[in-house]
């Protein structure tokens, strides 16, 4: 397992992360979707380059990755993808609107793709947590066991082992 840093929330991160996988010579047979953020408050009045950020991470990188490492996968006729989305994705949210919106998207793009993907051998899956804990800004948030634990399942069902994922944190 290798670590790669990257900013992912910057336009074209995910072609940029992608191309410099291949460059490595990495195959990727399972990609999750977990990055992500949110701010609470009136729309108006956080920052517009913040919530471009939480919109590109949270979507357009998605977008991005999954696209360009798919195909491996659909030719390798295996794989899967997990997309770590959020309960907020499934009623808009006042003072974090933008946040819900991005997991709205996330979770519709997940589930379609899923439709998609069944007939070619790749998993794709979708988590929607929702033990988050409210605290002064969405970013200081914490996932609850109960909430991990359709993740263990996730992660069981394509082959990885309970133990590495709890050394994950799952």
């Amino acid at each position: 397992m290798e670590s790669i840093p990257f900013d992912l929330a910057r336009n074209g991160a995910g072609q940029r992360l992608a191309d410099d996988l291949t460059s490595r010579g990495l195959k990727i047979n399972l990609l999750i979707n977990n990055a992500g953020f949110g701010d609470q408050g009136r729309f108006l009045q956080l920052p517009l380059e913040r919530q471009l950020q939480a919109i590109n991470l949270q979507n357009a990188t998605v977008v991005e990755l999954t696209h360009r490492l798919l195909p491996e996968m659909i030719e390798q006729k295996q794989g899967g993808i997990i997309t770590i989305s959020s309960m907020a994705g499934f009623q808009p949210i006042p003072f974090a609107s933008v946040y819900s919106a991005t997991k709205a998207f996330l979770t519709t793009f997940s589930l379609a793709l899923e439709a998609e993907m069944s007939r070619f051998g790749v998993r794709v899956v979708t988590v929607c947590p929702d033990g988050c804990k409210w605290r002064t800004k969405m970013s200081k948030t914490a996932a609850t066991e109960s909430s991990l634990s359709p993740l263990r399942d996730t992660l069981a069902k394509l082959g990885v082992p309970r133990q590495r994922a709890r050394e994950r944190g799952c």
